[in-house]
């Protein structure tokens, strides 16, 4: 029986910024983030796509009643 693998690379970078304007004036901001994202991950399946829709039948049960 094969097994599915999944891997994922997640490159680049990430920033937030919070700026609160009032009457066109700043009032507070507030910046930051990551320079330099570099993650990977990996994840094994054995029954492939069906092992994900576990989650997908056991919220429809839930929601029928």
């Amino acid at each position: 029986m094969g097994k599915f693998l999944i891997q994922k690379h997640k490159t680049g970078w990430n920033f937030n910024a919070l700026i609160v304007i009032k009457k066109s004036q700043v009032i507070f901001n507030l910046w930051g983030g990551t320079p330099q994202i570099n993650e990977f991950s990996y994840n094994k399946n054995p029954l492939g796509p069906l092992q994900g829709s576990e989650v997908l039948v056991n919220s429809l049960g839930t929601s029928l009643f």
